[in-house]
């Protein structure tokens, strides 16, 4: 194709097309690379700082909570999985065993009944130091003091 513009691209003629000055001085130019140099640098020395992490140069132990939080609801799905699945659980109550009498058989039921009163209180203290690891994470991760620390 022809250069029948006039301009400095080929293609068709066309008066109507604006096309930028071209004549800026090398100070200009010197003054936008400093610019760029600087802000580079500044980069440079806000990353060797740690300062350009997402969560500040405290990363590494947030992710390392992060970790321990994850841990805590994997151990408590499994206590509670257990709980749920107890083989004292299908054994059978009262008066269905032939072999126990009505008061052995009130007391092995009692006696079930504390140990899983048990078993439900130390999972609901673990869920409770659940919710409160994850209260202290969720304050220290709203507080951008103790974040970046």
């Amino acid at each position: 194709m022809e250069n029948t513009s006039g301009g400095p691209f080929p293609g068709p003629s066309s008066n109507n097309l604006p096309f930028p000055k071209l004549s800026r001085s090398a100070t200009d130019h010197e003054r936008v690379l400093d610019t760029l140099e600087n802000e580079f640098k500044r980069m440079d020395k806000m990353f060797a700082k740690g300062e350009t992490r997402v969560f500040g140069r405290n990363s590494d132990n947030i992710f390392k909570e992060l970790d321990l939080i994850r841990k805590k609801q994997i151990a408590l799905a499994i206590q509670h999985t257990a709980l749920e699945n107890s083989p004292e659980k299908e054994a059978p109550f009262g008066g269905e065993s032939p072999t126990l009498t009505t008061n052995e058989a009130f007391k092995r039921n009692a006696d079930r009944f504390i140990k899983s009163e048990k078993e439900l209180n130390f999972l609901m203290e673990d869920l409770n130091e659940l919710i409160e690891k994850l209260e202290d994470f969720g304050q220290s991760m709203s507080q951008p003091s103790k974040v970046s620390k």
